[in-house]
């Protein structure tokens, strides 16, 4: 139960941390924290003990029990721009508490051992959800919106640094959505140009040091292409790229791009296709992206976006679908995360929809609940009541939680160190398992040989 729900507790924190603050000031900060995965201001989120959990492997009796014992459980973590400290609770009394580092310095040490491997029942190991979906996250979506909006100004800019190798042509070109274009500015670059120029003057268009410090880091390779169309007000609404580069010159793609773009104060669209085949070799990511986000006034926003991501490595396929719409309307919020894989046999979704109501002109009470699927057969849900406002600033992890165990990672490497945390906690938790009343403990005790049920009594 704990790992099928937990692994989507950032996902359910980004979707929510969106209707936090509902000042139209905010509103760029709610997309930020949204799309870039970078808190504004510390959130706030209490996971409530399930209403129902269901697992496909379990019914009758046998599920029953397992939500006898879980209506128990619950977390609260509260999250700022560095650190995330997480609260287990058992019957609202905490009982273990523990921190990860979340800031563009993030410590990969973070990880729980808890929870290694997801073995089924009928011992097979099925994906490992929680590393692809926070792996996507990081190295994809968060990075490509970060990109998008850093690169904008890049190619707005671009035909005033390489003025002597562009040209202006008139244009009538209409984009549903994005506006129309009038005036074309071709860039073209000999690859002479480019191995004198690149990446050194190109990166220096950004003053975002993200985008700036990843456009340094390209090998550009061969002739560049570029053509910009801009609209009657002078506003960058298309950009095309046609090029060679890649994260080092042994690692070269042909990259092609076709990005459409509009940008004023209260809205933000994107409509986005990357191709990128390798240069020598069959290996692809291309990438088709939509995003959205409008503010109507201070109450009223929406945001919704729709990756696909096909990608080939080897004689590995594998597709990426990761969509979302959610809604702010008068005090009121309501949205749907979708995150879908297929690779090989494997055909995985997993759905986190939440609802909920402004309270006190603060905090957001609602539901949440999570389905995962393998193709269309229900593998787990769970419902529950979900909590969210203003959060406290986290300098150091020493805050006192007065919890029985408090882990804090410490740059250490995987070893005795995390065995021993391990052994800590499962002390703690048997040993707050067992002050619950008997008839709650049935899903635990049944189907546990007497000999290891009695081991697990002594932790009392």
């Amino acid at each position: 139960m704990g790992k099928r729900v937990y692994v989507y507790i950032v996902c359910i924190i980004l979707l929510l941390t969106s209707v936090t603050y509902g000042a139209a000031a905010e509103m760029q900060n709610m997309m930020e924290t949204m799309l870039t995965g970078s808190l504004s201001e510390p959130v706030s989120v209490t996971i409530e003990s399930p209403e129902y959990l269901q697992i496909a492997q379990y019914n009758g009796d046998r599920i029953e029990s397992l939500n006898r014992l879980i209506k128990h459980f619950s977390v609260c973590i509260n999250m700022d721009a560095d650190l995330s400290r997480t609260v287990l609770f058992i019957d609202k009394e905490p009982f273990y508490t523990y921190y990860t580092y979340t800031g563009e310095s993030n410590q990969t040490d973070n990880e729980q051992p808890l929870y290694d491997g997801l073995e089924s029942d009928n011992a097979g190991t099925v994906i490992d959800q929680k590393e692809d979906y926070t792996g996507f996250l990081d190295s994809i979506f968060f990075h490509m919106n970060r990109l998008l909006d850093g690169l904008y100004p890049v190619f707005e800019n671009a035909s005033d640094l390489y003025k002597e190798y562009s040209s202006v042509s008139s244009a009538n070109l209409n984009f549903s959505g994005y506006g129309r274009g009038i005036k074309r500015i071709t860039i073209q670059l000999s690859a002479d140009k480019v191995s004198e120029l690149f990446p050194q003057s190109f990166h220096h268009l950004s003053a975002d040091t993200y985008t700036s410090a990843f456009l340094n880091s390209l090998s550009f390779q061969g002739n560049q292409k570029i053509v910009l169309l801009y609209d009657k007000d002078d506003h960058l609404i298309r950009v095309n790229y046609d090029g060679i580069l890649g994260l080092s010159a042994e690692k070269l793609r042909k990259v092609s791009i076709v990005w459409k773009c509009y940008r004023d104060e209260n809205r933000r669209k994107d409509g986005i296709v990357l191709k990128t085949p390798e240069v020598k070799g069959y290996d692809r990511d291309n990438i088709t992206y939509e995003r959205e986000y409008a503010a109507v006034n201070d109450e009223n926003a929406s945001i919704s976006w729709n990756m696909q991501i096909d990608q080939k490595q080897g004689q590995v396929k594998r597709k990426t679908q990761y969509s979302a719409e959610i809604l702010l309307a008068d005090s009121t919020m309501k949205g749907e995360i979708t995150y879908h894989i297929i690779q090989d046999s494997t055909d995985q979704t997993v759905c986190a929809a939440t609802e909920g109501v402004k309270e006190n002109n603060a905090d957001y009470n609602g539901i949440l609940e999570i389905t995962n699927k393998k193709g269309k057969i229900v593998t787990s849900s769970i419902k529950t009541g979900i909590r969210i406002g203003a959060g406290e600033r986290m300098k150091t992890a020493s805050v006192s939680t007065n919890t029985d165990l408090e882990y804090m990672p410490s740059g250490h490497i995987a070893g005795s160190e995390l065995n021993d945390t391990q052994t800590d906690f499962t002390r703690v938790l048997v040993q707050k398992l067992l002050e619950l009343p008997k008839e709650d403990l049935g899903f635990l005790s049944r189907d546990i040989p007497d000999e290891i049920w009695n081991t697990l009594i002594q932790y009392k």
